[in-house]
Formats: C-alpha cells, sequence, structure tokens
C-alpha cells in the first residue's frame, strides 16, 4: 500500500470507469460494462473493457447515457464471471475515476454479488482533484473534457472510453499540480480531501449492523436460506447471498442477492418468518 502512496511517475494507477443500468445499486441496479485502463506513470501497460449481462434492463436514462441495448448484452458473461479479471486488472495499483464514489458503490455491490470482498484500494478522484485545480462551472467529465480538449465521444459514455478521457484529464490535472511542487500520490489524496471510502457512497438507507446470523453468513460467505411473507401475507421460501443490511432501528431491510429471482432483492427484516445458514454449494 505505500507503494501506491509514492511517486506519481512510479505509481502502478487504474483509471476505472463503469456503464450501469441506473444510478444506485441500492435500488438493485447493476453493472452493463467494464472499462479500465491500466498505467505506471505515463505509460499505458494494459487495457481491459468487457460488457455485462445486468440480468435486469436498464432505466430509460442510463440507456440514453450509454447506448447500450438489452440485446446487445445477452450473451455477455455475469460479472461474477469476470470479477477475477476485474481484481486483477486492480491489483497493487491506485484506483482513479471521475466521481470514484460512484464507480466504487458499483464495484462493491457487484463483488459482494460474487461473494467477493472489496479489496482494500487507495483511490483518486479526478472530479475532488479538479476542483482543487480549476475554477469552473461545471466539472462533469464531459465539460471538462471540452475545456481541456480532450478528444471524447459526445454521443454516448462508453466505459473504456470514459477511462481513457479520465486517464487524460489526470495527466493535465498532474502536471498542473507538478508545477506546484506536487509529486507524490500521498499529496494528491491529501489535496482531494482524503482517502476515498465506499462507505461514504450516497444511499437512500444508511447501513446498519447486522442481526448475528445475517452477519456470520456476511462474514463467512455463506448463503442464508430465509421463509418470507410478502405484504399480502404469503409465505415463500428464498435462498440468497446477503450484502447488507440498511434502514433504521424498527425499519430494516436486508439486501441481498436472490437465487430464486436471479437478481437483487430487498427483504424487510420484520417479514422473515425462518432464516439459517446453509453452504455456498447449496445453488
Amino acid at each position: 500500500m505505500s507503494d501506491a502512496l509514492g511517486v506519481i511517475a512510479a505509481a502502478p494507477l487504474a483509471f476505472f470507469d463503469v456503464e450501469t443500468t441506473g444510478l444506485n445499486p441500492t435500488f438493485g441496479h447493476r453493472v452493463i460494462e467494464v472499462g479500465i485502463v491500466r498505467c505506471v506513470g505515463e505509460t499505458v501497460v494494459a487495457e481491459y473493457q468487457q460488457l455485462v449481462n445486468p440480468q435486469r434492463n436498464s432505466d430509460p436514462g442510463a440507456y440514453r447515457v450509454h447506448g447500450i441495448s438489452p440485446e446487445t448484452v445477452r450473451e455477455a458473461p455475469l460479472f461474477a464471471d469476470i470479477a477475477e479479471q476485474v481484481l486483477t486488472m486492480l491489483e497493487g495499483a491506485v484506483f482513479v475515476g471521475h466521481n470514484a464514489l460512484f464507480d466504487l458503490g458499483f464495484l462493491r455491490s457487484e463483488l459482494a454479488l460474487a461473494g467477493r470482498p472489496l479489496p482494500r484500494l487507495v483511490g483518486l478522484d479526478t472530479l475532488a482533484l479538479a476542483q482543487a485545480c480549476w475554477d469552473t462551472p461545471s466539472y462533469s467529465l464531459d465539460n471538462l473534457c471540452r475545456a481541456l480538449r480532450i478528444p471524447k465521444d459526445p454521443r454516448y459514455h462508453r466505459a473504456l472510453g470514459d477511462a481513457h478521457a479520465t486517464r487524460q484529464l489526470f495527466l493535465h490535472i498532474w502536471r498542473a499540480l507538478a508545477a506546484e511542487g506536487v509529486h507524490t500520490v500521498a499529496k494528491l489524496v491529501e489535496l482531494q480531501g482524503g482517502g476515498l471510502d465506499w462507505r461514504r457512497v450516497r444511499r437512500v438507507n444508511p447501513p446498519m449492523e447486522p442481526p448475528p446470523m445475517i452477519r456470520e453468513a456476511m462474514e463467512s460467505g455463506a448463503l442464508l436460506w430465509i421463509r418470507y411473507e410478502d405484504a399480502r401475507g404469503s409465505s415463500s421460501e428464498r435462498l440468497v447471498r446477503p450484502i447488507e443490511v440498511t434502514g433504521r432501528p424498527g425499519q430494516a431491510y436486508l439486501r441481498a442477492f436472490c437465487f430464486l429471482r436471479r437478481e437483487e432483492r430487498t427483504f424487510s427484516l420484520e417479514r422473515i418468518r425462518e432464516m439459517r445458514i446453509v453452504p455456498d454449494d447449496a445453488t
């Protein structure tokens, strides 16, 4: 971790971007495309781009942003199938994104659904760093690229193209700050206001301490069998992979991947009538 905080010119950097079906994984939205550009200083050493089957449709607003149709991703792999490749591209590198907490929030959610933890990362946000460099009416990636004459497709946001655009933006930021004596990743972290933390991702309901059995399943990577009663009083049995408990005392919800529906679902804790931990191979 200390190497990642060293001199920028020698630091491994992973410029990361995802396209998604909507704005918030708390509402069950998923990643539909991943783009990563890995560099050492200014030199690109690897690229990764992959469409992902999100197992749901994109919201109309999200589709207008990325233009990725359901037909395009029907035969694409699930995120769980590419999780190892994504983690390999990020391993040991400084995570760099524009509005990086958005991307980190989706990465954390997808890894949780795949039964993988989010690795400890040093993170940089080019949005926050641009705010430290320049005074401009808008800090969106499109507007910053336009102001700095960074080539970018104005029609759609696609993951690898945006990762490359974020890299070019970072190079402009790096050069501007180097003129003021900033030469280390640690100093960039300080200038952006501290390290990135996925727990700061905006969400509708804040995370809560889960009940003991749910916490045990989350920590061990096990699944939960639950008997759930819906608002009409109908009961069903579900096998789920727990992600987190959100809400507040008296109104708490389990966010989990449901194997019955094959998608992320939210369950009111007060309507879970029974639960037990089951082995991960129960699917």
